[in-house]
């Protein structure tokens, strides 16, 4: 178990390496060709989206990977409860956008937050097969699918960027990536959960426990995104895009090593939750090696971070520096408390999770 779980970490941590290096050329190209207001723009879109994000896939994201033991019982009804709830989203999201637009005199808004809108339906399959192929343990063929998915949509993000798309360069690749992600897991996979029947106590049963899932991604979403939505509305779009600039330079890599926890240290809890020892072994094991690289990456980012960022935009996104200083010290702190949700959620203890990121983000 421990020698498969060290395998996964180091492939994921391999392919969202990659992924990230191609997000950081990505952002290289977006800081010369886009400007602050379409950043601006951008960020906006983000935290509209965030208010929808309690509906998103119902919550069901980690309740089938903890409920794993018996995919293949409980799948069907988790996608039909999780599209259910990702429609509701899209209706939702348009709806919220249709008045943001008047609110912030910003037009293109709604075919922004339209495009968001149907990445999320669109997204609805690739959480049953992410969950079937990371529950099998093939965490390498994981990793490389979800790297190839994150290069192509960087890839597709600088093209739209070139031809002049503007803000919507974010958005188009946004909305292809899902169908990228489900074809790629499906080729691994190479299977769908048999359709059954689906009773109405047994979607009662899920909303029980994923109720509190969905208030958890919203306290999630609260946390990355809220700042946006706040300074969006008493700063101009060009302030908002710098702290949206600085703030994406941090998440990108506080990604990398979350995706890691999410795809490799969650299942393998999930799968040793009745063996106590093994379960506080992996969990030690994992705090220590979160707690000793997150420190050294937000030293690394406190040091390098300035001079980085005169070199690479040669002067333009110079205001950012200090914001990319301050959330450089949120590294560490954040990639264990990840690691604490990923620990509660392996043991269905949604509401001490809740309370924690509720916590985290106050």
């Amino acid at each position: 178990m421990h020698r498969n779980m060290a395998s996964g970490a180091f492939w994921v941590a391999f392919a969202a390496s990659l992924g990230k290096v191609a997000t950081f050329a990505t952002q290289i190209v977006l800081g010369w060709l886009l400007s602050k207001e379409d950043f601006g723009t951008y960020a906006i879109v983000l935290s509209i989206g965030a208010s929808v994000a309690v509906l998103r896939n119902g919550g069901t994201q980690q309740l089938l990977i903890q409920r794993g033991v018996n995919f293949d019982e409980h799948a069907p009804a988790i996608f039909k409860f999780g599209l259910a709830f990702n429609i509701l989203a899209f209706v939702l999201l348009i709806a919220l956008a249709m008045r943001a637009a008047r609110f912030y005199e910003i037009p293109e808004l709604v075919p922004l937050a339209s495009l968001l809108a149907l990445s999320i339906i669109l997204a609805s399959p690739g959480l049953i097969l992410r969950a079937q192929v990371a529950l099998s343990g093939r965490f390498r063929s994981l990793a490389l699918v979800t790297a190839t998915s994150d290069v192509t949509r960087q890839v597709l993000t600088i093209l739209f960027a070139v031809l002049g798309f503007g803000v919507y360069s974010f958005m188009f690749p946004l909305a292809l990536e899902p169908l990228i992600l489900m074809t790629l897991l499906y080729l691994v996979s190479r299977s769908w959960p048999r359709s059954r029947h689906v009773p109405l106590q047994e979607y009662v049963g899920i909303f029980r426990e994923s109720r509190w899932i969905m208030l958890s991604n919203l306290a999630i979403a609260a946390r990355l995104n809220g700042p946006y939505f706040v300074i969006s509305l008493f700063e101009a779009k060009a302030l908002l895009g710098v702290y949206f600039f600085a703030a994406q330079l941090v998440v990108s890599l506080t990604t990398m090593f979350s995706t890691a926890i999410n795809e490799v240290v969650f299942p393998s809890l999930s799968k040793v939750v009745d063996h106590t020892s093994s379960h506080h072994g992996i969990f030690l094991k994992a705090a220590r090696a979160s707690i000793t690289i997150g420190a050294c990456v937000s030293l690394a980012l406190i040091a390098v971070g300035s001079p980085i960022i005169e070199l690479v935009w040669n002067g333009k996104w110079d205001e950012s520096i200090g914001c990319v200083a301050v959330l450089a010290t949120t590294f560490a702190p954040v990639i264990l408390i990840v690691l604490c949700l990923a620990t509660l959620a392996s043991r269905g203890l949604w509401k001490p999770r809740l309370a924690v990121l509720i916590t985290a983000a106050a």
